[in-house]
């Protein structure tokens, strides 16, 4: 097993990579029909660089062949993105990439008009920030065109 030491939601602790054993018996005893073991990538802004455990995501997939799932990916490269779902990662987390956009355009908006007051005239922009921020992602993840 291999510890890193790592900060998710405010709580810093030890993660460590998932072992394979313990994945394969989840899966088989729980009929999962997806998995998010621990590799490497956590929710929120990372501290650092992320450290993904490839080599572990690789004999995962290999052992149970069902989709993974990616903690979070704000923060991890392109390349290694595209290399976690190469490695069978089916369902991956951006929750803080939209959010970071959404606030953005928010603060953005109300600093460049303070006589707003209309929650719709507020949001609007940061809804259209969000819906790039998908469509980025969608693109990157190669997923457009897809059903």
């Amino acid at each position: 097993m291999i510890f890193r030491i790592r900060k998710e939601d405010g709580i810093v602790g030890n993660v460590k990579y998932a072992d394979l054993d313990d994945c394969i018996r989840l899966a088989q005893e729980a009929k999962l029909d997806t998995l998010a073991p621990a590799l490497g990538s956590v929710h929120g802004k990372y501290q650092g660089e992320p450290d993904l455990g490839f080599s572990e995501m690789k004999a995962i997939q290999e052992a149970i062949d069902i989709p993974l799932v990616l903690h979070g990916a704000s923060g991890i490269s392109d390349e290694d993105l595209l290399t976690a779902i190469h490695l069978g990662h089916a369902k991956i987390n951006f929750n803080t990439e939209i959010n970071i956009a959404w606030s953005n355009q928010l603060r953005q908006t109300l600093n460049q008009d303070k006589s707003l007051f209309n929650p719709q005239q507020i949001l609007k922009p940061s809804k259209a920030a969000m819906v790039e921020t998908i469509k980025s992602i969608i693109y990157k993840c190669t997923s457009y065109n897809r059903v």
